[in-house]
């Protein structure tokens, strides 16, 4: 039997529990595809697909197993973190969870971050005066990757190679630049650039919002921004954001000043903890990619 969670930077977590007396499986265990476990514990409730952080959208909180059983994750874990955090339903609609709880996605599981800080001021608004657009229209009139109406920007270029940039005044830095991006309009080359558009790297845009980046880079007063090389061309953007680091995180909403997002800290109780005290047992770490992760698969056993 695997117990399942999505650990800092997307890392996927199963804990092997075979050892830990909690009855013979019903099937040979899969990492990929848990076991369902015969009614053992919670009286009424059905059986369910027995990840350590399973079917945990939309309830604050998430819903965990136990047993076979779904139990909210607070009879688990505890949660500290001193700031709100989003995190992705399995539409992938983001959803913002409240200070101190778990978020708890539709994916892989509970999402867990160390703190990252956000310095794109209006974010989400890039008709504000802190954007500077050349040869661009924007609007803010598009539903947004949280899907609240009117939150997110249009950026429609009027002529070729139209740019919107910010500047930002901030010492040299490792940062990391991404943006929640989908396409309107057209099927021209949209751009993004940390560095004042010495360098621009072509995003590849859908119909869909996605959460696009560029690769790292380590500079002082980062001039980050968007071109559409094709006149006519539109795309709708959100949650731009510029951190320090040298991979994405959950987007950070900023207005007027800088945005921290604190670090999740999230402790085992209960018999999620007893697992971790037997004297037996062992860990697979999977880490298919995701957030900070390469695409290659790997998988790591821990005794």
């Amino acid at each position: 039997m695997f117990r399942r969670t999505t650990l800092a930077f997307g890392l996927v977590v199963a804990l092997t529990a075979q050892a830990f007396a909690w009855g013979p499986p019903s099937a040979a265990p899969n990492l990929l595809n848990p076991q369902v476990r015969a009614p053992a514990g919670s009286a009424g409730l059905a059986p369910i697909n027995d990840n350590f952080m399973a079917d945990g959208y939309p309830a604050a909180g998430g819903r965990c197993s136990e047993w076979g059983h779904r139990v909210p994750c607070t009879q688990h874990v505890s949660v500290v973190r001193a700031s709100t955090g989003y995190t992705a339903a399995s539409d992938g609609t983001l959803v913002s969870f409240a200070a101190n709880t778990l978020r708890q996605g539709g994916f892989n599981g509970a999402l867990i971050e160390e703190a990252r800080t956000n310095i794109v001021l209006w974010n989400r608004d890039l008709t504000n005066v802190a954007w500077t657009p050349s040869n661009v229209t924007v609007v803010k009139d598009q539903t947004g990757a949280d899907g609240v109406a009117n939150s997110a920007s249009s950026l429609a270029a009027t002529a070729g190679n139209g740019t919107v940039l910010q500047a930002i005044t901030l010492a040299s830095s490792a940062r990391f630049q991404s943006a929640y991006v989908k396409r309107i309009t057209g099927t021209g080359t949209i751009e993004m650039t940390m560095d004042n558009g010495t360098t621009w790297t072509g995003i590849t845009v859908t119909a869909a919002y996605t959460q696009l980046s560029i690769p790292t880079q380590t500079l002082a007063n980062p001039t980050v921004g968007f071109r559409i090389v094709t006149s006519g061309d539109a795309v709708a953007v959100d949650f731009v954001q510029n951190e320090n680091g040298a991979f994405k995180t959950s987007p950070i909403a900023v207005t007027t000043v800088a945005v921290a997002r604190a670090a999740d800290n999230v402790i085992l109780i209960n018999k999620a903890l007893s697992i971790f005290l037997k004297a037996n047992g062992s860990a697979i770490i999977s880490y298919p990619g995701g957030i900070g992760v390469a695409a290659a698969s790997a998988v790591a056993f821990l005794a």
